[in-house]
């Protein structure tokens, strides 16, 4: 037996967004929150990094180009283990609240529509995240 301290994992986060401030700014915010986190501007790219290095949380906007949000949900749906999911969309050519209803229906944890707060994303990850 090791007489070294266990280190608790940090938990991680992906985020998929495609504008690239808005990505950087919750990537700021989470990491100065204590989260781990990776990023990727589209559904394929996320699909393909949360199946090398699966992430607990995945913070996905829903009207990206390639692979969508909603599809990108119903993807990483069928992993295991199945990560928990927060939609987010500021909407497009229909309003933000049919493509979050979409989501959650499809499973999503949490929706939120954009503008959101700061506040409002760390208390869903603390909430689907309880050990963290």
């Amino acid at each position: 037996m090791s007489d070294l301290p266990s280190v608790a994992k940090m938990p991680s986060v992906l985020v998929v967004e495609d504008d690239a401030t808005l990505q950087n700014a919750l990537t700021q915010v989470l990491a100065r929150a204590g989260y781990s986190v990776a990023t990727a501007s589209n559904g394929m790219a996320a699909l393909q990094i949360q199946q090398q290095n699966p992430a607990d949380v995945i913070v996905c906007d829903i009207v990206m180009p390639e692979k969508d949000g909603i599809e990108t949900l119903m993807e990483m749906a069928k992993l295991k283990p199945k990560p928990r999911f927060i939609a987010i969309s500021g909407g497009g050519r229909i309003n933000a609240s049919c493509y979050l209803k979409v989501a959650s229906k499809l499973g999503a944890d949490r929706v939120f529509s954009k503008p959101f707060t700061s506040g409002e994303l760390i208390t869903a990850l603390k909430e689907l995240l309880p050990h963290a």
